[in-house]
């Protein structure tokens, strides 16, 4: 178990402006990098107000698009390219893209009328029974106005329109209205027909007169204007999946992200300067990933600028990743403390299987966890602490209050309480002493050790030896020389301050004795919320022998279940986080780091800016 945090380097990276946009697409790929935002500003490494106004553009001209297809699995295009070219080039393909599918519209509009009028006419066709009546209309003169009208069914009973000639004819799926008239009323035809939703309908001139040669030739004319229309659809189509546009969505996506986390100029290489920490423990291997992709960088580690402090990586392991969530309460540790998820990920299922010992409550946590874990994973936390419960119901031979159904390996704590005291007592002893002595590993860390034997240590041995005392008297006199060490120490630590310095240590120590002492007594909750279990589940299980009637039993039983699992659950949870957090991490913790943040490619921020969304 690795008791330190992972150690991060500062680097700094010199990439020339052509590559820095798949140079740091790489570097987030890694997840072994973060950028700092912090450092000494100077001129930008390229032209941010053009790379913005083109982003602005590209973005209102694609929220213009109704049609632009969505985000597809399309990479981003590694061409070595400065950033506003390349964002000029995106733009670009938008824009000839988007006039051509105006013109593709307007065209499959056109083909859709015509196909629309053809089939009309052959509806109309169908529908003439005066083999006489030719629907071929010559030119209007300036003596005569000729029309034909194509309505919705049953808006035209019986038209009459004074000065006109008219005749209805009824279709399968529409009426038809040709009207002959008087120029002057061509006004008043269309308004006319507009109120009954009606419109003209315009006559081929190479429609034939004769009625048979008129349906084979308005079949004929349908079909090819159809076939016409099905090639349109499917040139529509491809010009959808024009692989150039999402190219250049890609690209845009990309240029988005990447305007977010602006590069400096670096005046003496003439290149961006990439500066942040990285988990990569030589800058070689560094170069050696950006060169396989044709990016020439430089990149050394040195002493970060500014005094920034490093951030803090901490365990990731499958089985101690869920506890980050836990240590988020209070805060992260700095980057010279202990690493506190490996000891939370086995001190919370340890507290909490102790203070709630049963086999069946712990195997239900467990399966809550699991299912919880899919859209949560903080809830795998519940699988640790269900799979201690469930351990601590072996040991103790619970199985949901039942004490008879099992073998235990040791009894029912009821029946052995200052046994169950006892243990928790020394396991409060034993963690206290831990987190002292963590403290004097971090000075180590710090390069403070010899601080720490003058003053630490001998508290150290101050708080062991009056614990033992309690069993062992003769351990007073160990008491008795740590106290003289401890004033020997802190009488060597306050030469330059003096008296007060002094007695302000002395209090200190006082201070700090009194709250081990409380702290250690605090760990007695463990045993009694372990006995207050076990005594709730006996009750349960006698309120159920009490009922007769087999349905009111098992209701009874269920309930008294439910109530257990939920409400000491929660009170067990809550001990346990105070025991944890706020009893044994303060001995050694100050929690005045941060956490390391690598840097995400675009598709994780953009996923998680969703996510802030719309929670």
């Amino acid at each position: 178990m690795a008791l330190h945090p992972t150690q991060v380097q500062w680097f700094e990276a010199r990439v020339p402006r052509e590559h820095t946009v798949h140079a740091l697409e790489m570097l987030a790929g890694s997840q072994r990098v973060e950028l700092e935002s912090t450092t000494e500003a100077t001129i930008p490494c390229y032209d941010r107000e053009s790379l913005t106004r083109i982003l602005d553009s590209f973005s209102k001209l694609a929220s213009r698009i109704a049609e632009l297809p969505g985000p597809d699995q399309t990479p981003p295009e590694h061409v070595l390219l400065n950033p506003v070219a390349l964002a000029e080039h995106a733009l670009a393909t938008l824009r000839n893209w988007h006039i051509r599918l105006l013109d593709l519209q307007r065209a499959g509009l056109q083909l859709e009328n015509e196909c629309e009028s053809l089939s009309l006419l052959q509806e109309l066709q169908q529908a003439i029974t005066d083999e006489q009546l030719d629907v071929r209309l010559s030119k209007s003169s300036q003596f005569l106005s000729k029309h034909l009208f194509t309505c919705p069914k049953g808006v035209l009973e019986s038209p009459d329109t004074s000065g006109t000639v008219n005749r209805l004819i009824e279709g399968e799926r529409h009426d038809f209205w040709i009207v002959l008239g008087d120029p002057q009323l061509e006004r008043l035809l269309d308004g006319t027909a507009r109120l009954l939703d009606c419109r003209e309908l315009r006559i081929p001139q190479e429609l034939p007169q004769e009625p048979s040669a008129a349906r084979q030739w308005l079949t004929s004319a349908l079909q090819r204007k159809q076939d016409s229309l099905q090639q349109h659809k499917a040139t529509l189509s491809r010009h959808f999946g024009d692989p150039a546009l999402r190219q250049a969505l890609a690209n845009m996506r990309l240029l988005r992200w990447y305007s977010r986390h602006p590069l400096r100029h670096d005046p003496e290489q003439k290149a961006c300067r990439v500066c942040g920490w990285t988990l990569y423990a030589e800058p070689e291997t560094m170069e050696t990933l950006l060169r396989e992709e044709g990016i020439e960088a430089r990149v050394i580690f040195s002493q970060p600028r500014g005094g920034l402090t490093p951030p803090v990586y901490l365990s990731q392991s499958h089985w101690a990743k869920p506890f980050h969530h836990l240590l988020a309460m209070v805060g992260t540790p700095g980057h010279q403390e202990v690493d506190p998820t490996p000891l939370l990920a086995w001190l919370v299922p340890l507290l909490f299987g102790f203070m709630f010992p049963d086999l069946g409550h712990g195997l239900i946590l467990m399966v809550v966890g699991l299912v919880a874990a899919k859209r949560h994973p903080a809830a795998r936390i519940l699988v640790s602490c269900g799979l201690a419960a469930s351990g601590f119901g072996l040991l103790f031979g619970e199985f949901f209050g039942a004490t008879g159904v099992l073998t235990p390996l040791f009894g029912c704590p009821l029946e052995y309480t200052q046994e169950i005291l006892l243990a928790t007592l020394l396991l409060g002893i034993f963690l206290m002493m831990l987190g002292l002595l963590f403290a004097g590993l971090e000075a180590y860390w710090r390069g403070e050790i010899g601080g720490w034997m003058l003053e630490g240590a001998p508290v150290v041995v101050l708080y062991l030896s009056a614990a033992l005392a309690l069993l062992w008297p003769d351990a007073l006199a160990i008491t008795l020389g740590a106290g003289i060490w401890y004033l020997t120490g802190v009488s060597i630590l306050s030469r330059q301050g003096g008296l007060r310095t002094l007695f302000n240590r002395l209090g200190q120590l006082l201070e700090s004795a009194l709250q081990l002492i409380v702290n250690t007594l605090s760990f007695l909750r463990v045993g009694a919320f372990a006995l207050a279990h076990c005594a709730l589940s006996l009750m349960v299980l006698q309120l159920t022998d009490a009922v007769e009637h087999p349905l009111a039993k098992g209701s009874v039983f269920l309930l008294g279940q439910t109530l257990i699992i939920l409400l000491e659950g929660l009170i067990v949870t809550i001990q346990t986080t105070r025991l944890v957090l706020f009893e044994f991490f303060i001995r050694f913790l100050h929690f005045e780091g941060r956490i390391y943040q690598p840097l995400q490619g675009p598709e994780a921020e953009d996923k998680a800016s969703r996510k802030a969304d719309h929670p």
